[in-house]
């Protein structure tokens, strides 16, 4: 990616899905764990839903585990998980990941770089920047 966009190689992963307008990794994963827990707590069978509850409940196992990074990198509640659906859920997720400012700010600056001349600065001046805003 970094060589089809013109990057310097040593650019943070954390700009690429941005600037690939793409998600990153931790967001599909994030957002399949969601979609996982949605389905075991809305599951017919009550011992797994019961079992599902309790681990969300008392913040138990992995599930619980979970559930807990989910509440507090996104804010979601308790009571979003159960009941909101899991494509709102999702939405959640990704929009969180889409209004990172300071990721989405330095992005659109390295676009900009990419795609338009910049008045007063030569070449070397502008990959100069380009670098900086990649790797600082």
């Amino acid at each position: 990616m970094r060589k089809i966009f013109k990057l310097p190689y040593n650019t943070h992963r954390y700009l690429l899905p941005g600037i690939a307008n793409q998600y990153g990794l931790r967001c599909d994963l994030d957002t399949r764990w969601c979609k996982f827990i949605s389905q075991f707590i809305g599951n017919g069978n009550t011992i797994t839903s019961t079992l599902a509850m309790r681990n969300i409940c008392f913040q138990e196992g992995i599930i619980g585990r979970n559930v807990k990074y989910l509440f507090e990198a996104y804010g979601i509640s308790y009571s979003d998980i159960l009941h909101s659906s899991a494509h709102t859920l999702v939405q959640r997720i990704r929009l969180c990941h889409l209004q990172s400012k300071c990721v989405q700010g330095t992005v659109n600056q390295i676009v900009e770089l990419q795609t338009h001349d910049i008045p007063g600065f030569s070449s070397e001046e502008k990959q100069d920047i380009l670098s900086f805003l990649c790797t600082e």
